[in-house]
């Protein structure tokens, strides 16, 4: 499957790359903003996990939409990532006082959740379809 293929490829890229970033965060927050923002670069470091599994689900969503038709599944995946991301944010922010790296943390989570139920419903998709596919060839 297509698919699957290019998002083995998304993930080695925005892997490579958020490994890249995170290996630099410090020196390049502390040039472009300054000692005061030190310690943003490990809030940066916390989000990248997140964004890498975002990134490929962005690409398995886009499957799910345009070939399969399944745009309100991955509309309604988007919403309980975002009600997930609020509620989380105020658990780590307000509660766990952790401030910005909490902000960070429930973002990462929330992305992996989304990434977690569109993966799992592509794979579903797929093993529907290639299922489909051997009994038409097999059982007729």
């Amino acid at each position: 499957m297509l698919s699957k293929h290019l998002s083995k490829i998304q993930l080695l890229i925005s892997g490579g790359s958020g490994i890249l970033l995170a290996a630099v965060a410090y020196p390049v927050i502390l040039i472009l903003y300054g000692e005061a923002y030190r310690n943003a670069a490990w809030s940066l470091i916390l989000l990248i996990p997140g964004v890498v599994a975002w990134s490929v689900s962005k690409l398995l969503s886009n499957t799910l939409t345009y070939n399969r038709n399944m745009a309100s599944f991955v509309a309604k995946v988007a919403v309980c990532g975002c009600l997930l991301n609020i509620l989380l944010n105020y658990v780590f922010i307000n509660v766990i006082l952790i401030g910005i790296n909490g902000a960070s943390i429930a973002s990462s989570l929330s992305y992996f959740f989304v990434a977690l139920l569109i993966g799992l419903k592509t794979r579903g998709v797929s093993n529907y379809e290639a299922n489909k596919t051997t009994n038409r060839i097999f059982c007729e």
